[in-house]
């Protein structure tokens, strides 16, 4: 590709973002914002590559934001794509954050999944699972190790378990 097409690739990909972020499909939105990234990055327009990726950022700050309404809001997801925000916003160098207030706006996200964060606590239950007895498995390994000096003990210990037949994992696959 010689420069002036490749310079129309990445505003290409950033119209198709804005198309997705309307149809508030975020996934595909930073899709084509990380595609529209590299070309800039490949053109050497670093400026319009870290625009594109605060808009990466902000994704998934509408994401986040995204899962805290309607009948089943969850906080814990909202909290993950808040993290994802702040690692997107990160990409950005330390020496060009400022232009785009970066550091100040991971500070604001950070206290945001805070909140989501402790907010995800209540969402959080209890699962239990029946009680499982290894007693037996406890006491054959006592066994196995009693009345060896500790070196010997331990390799016993290491190798108490078979390892897998490979040639019967293969037959039984099949």
């Amino acid at each position: 590709l010689d420069e002036n097409e490749l310079r129309t690739i990445a505003p290409k990909l950033q119209g198709l973002a804005v198309e997705a972020q309307n149809a508030q499909n975020w996934h595909c939105a930073r899709s084509y914002c990380e595609g529209a990234v590299k070309w800039y990055k490949k053109s050497k327009d670093f400026n319009n590559a870290y625009k594109v990726q605060t808009t990466i950022a902000e994704t998934f700050v509408a994401e986040a934001e995204s899962k805290i309404v309607g009948d089943k809001p969850s906080h814990m997801l909202a909290g993950h794509f808040l993290e994802c925000a702040i690692h997107a916003y990160r990409e950005i160098p330390n020496k060009d954050r400022a232009t785009y207030k970066v550091n100040e706006r991971i500070d604001e996200l950070h206290k945001k999944m805070t909140a989501a964060n402790q907010l995800a606590q209540n969402e959080m239950t209890l699962l239990e699972t029946p009680g499982i007895d290894i007693s037996q498995m406890v006491e054959d390994s006592i066994k196995h190790v009693a009345g060896r000096e500790l070196s010997t003990a331990l390799l016993s210990f290491a190798y108490i378990a078979r390892f897998a037949d490979v040639e019967q994992s293969r037959k039984s696959a099949q």
